[in-house]
């Protein structure tokens, strides 16, 4: 069988992912898009450093690009800068993602029903919260504010809690 090499479509697994901002679904899936375009421009850049500044500056990605070029760094890519967020984002947007850590959440989340969960930033990492079926807290470093589908069926995680 001969495969054609004309069609400029990904092949594969890349065939199931759409990579234009078209295929940005919600605000959540924008954050995420964001922090990897700026990781993608300065590969260099410490990561953990990077999510600081991703926060600091509301996620104002183009702003974050901006100051790390003043400050002699090199983006790999300056064809993702136009790519980049013109405004900030906020975490409001998600409901179980409670900011800063607080030992209260935790308490709240004790007297919450098994499958629970909530989403905070602790120690320069965000932090998955949970409440397992042995009515254990669970503490899991994450990569965003956003719980993924993946993690949901991991953790069996059914019941956000929402900020009050």
């Amino acid at each position: 069988e001969i495969s054609s090499c004309e069609s400029s479509k990904p092949v594969g697994f890349l065939d199931f992912i759409d990579c234009s901002e078209s295929g940005i679904e919600s605000e959540s899936d924008l954050l995420i898009y964001q922090f990897c375009l700026l990781k993608s421009l300065f590969p260099d850049f410490p990561e953990k450093l990077l999510r600081v500044l991703f926060i600091r500056e509301e996620c104002h990605s183009k702003n974050i690009a901006k100051e790390l070029i003043d400050k002699g760094w090199k983006p790999s890519n300056v064809d993702l800068i136009p790519k980049l967020n013109n405004s900030a984002t906020n975490y409001v947007d998600i409901p179980y993602y409670w900011g800063c850590f607080n030992e209260e959440y935790v308490e709240n989340l004790k007297r919450s029903p098994v499958g629970s969960y909530f989403t905070i930033w602790d120690s320069n990492s965000f932090v998955l919260y949970a409440l397992n079926f042995r009515k254990e807290v669970l503490r899991i470093p994450i990569e965003s504010p956003t719980i993924q589908h993946h993690q949901k069926l991991l953790f069996s995680l059914v019941k956000p809690i929402d900020r009050k």
